[in-house]
């Protein structure tokens, strides 16, 4: 082999290396996350389309040497975050809400079907899967909605208000959620999540079977004092 074909060989190589690894950190910006894990997993979903691969969102353990956390409090298959998320400072549980916010453009499957993690006497919606976009904001709900989230959000699908439509698969109108959110949190941050709205209200958009009953959570009056530690939480699947 000459010397210049080894020399247009190593240019090809370098210049094929370069465009993937552009291209993997122009759409990887997961790898740069500081209280959260994106993994390939696999979970509930798997009896749907099984051969596509499936992922979940994760939270760190806090970097700390003085608590341990055996597996009953934390499930990567559930979403029982919320004795590790209490570990954290408000400051740091502030951050990894605005965190969840990154997977805003992200379309993977999440490894979880959709299923009922609260309490609603509504029947199964239609969704059966959701994607990671979907799931970062349900994980953001649920840790700032807290004890109130088996109410307001028992299942993991949104839906259109105004049509009656589950949304998750909808790209137009996922931003469009992921823009009522991203405001609501700008609000809040700045009295650091201090008497704080529901997120989706003055908005066309709830979570599927959210429990009217409880309409105390739904009036124009309620308000959150603080992100807190939760009594009862969104937690396993319940059917």
């Amino acid at each position: 082999m000459t010397n210049a074909t080894t020399l247009i060989i190593l240019m090809l190589f370098l210049t094929i290396f370069s465009s993937y690894e552009s291209n993997y950190c122009q759409s990887d910006k997961h790898l740069y996350l500081k209280y959260l894990n994106r993994v390939k997993d696999t979970c509930s979903a798997e009896a749907y389309f099984p051969d596509k691969a499936k992922y979940s969102i994760r939270l760190k353990f806090p970097s700390t040497e003085k608590k341990s956390f055996p597996e009953i409090y934390y499930s990567p298959c559930s979403y029982q975050w919320d004795k590790v998320f209490n570990e954290y400072s408000l400051e740091e549980r502030i951050r990894i809400i605005e965190e969840l916010l990154s997977f805003s453009d992200d379309t993977a499957m999440s490894s979880k079907k959709v299923c009922k993690y609260g309490y609603t006497t509504a029947n199964r919606p239609k969704t059966k899967i959701y994607t990671l976009q979907v799931e970062a904001l349900y994980l953001l709900t649920t840790l700032t909605v807290s004890s109130y989230s088996v109410y307001y959000c028992p299942y993991p699908v949104i839906v259109d208000i105004l049509t009656g439509e589950e949304v998750n698969n909808n790209q137009q109108k996922v931003k469009e959620v992921y823009a009522v959110y991203r405001n609501w949190i700008e609000k809040n941050r700045k009295t650091k999540f201090h008497d704080f709205e529901m997120p989706l209200k003055n908005s066309h958009y709830e979570w599927y079977g959210a429990n009217k009953k409880k309409d105390f959570i739904f009036g124009d009056g309620f308000r959150i004092r603080k992100i807190q530690p939760a009594l009862g939480i969104i937690g396993k699947c319940k059917d």
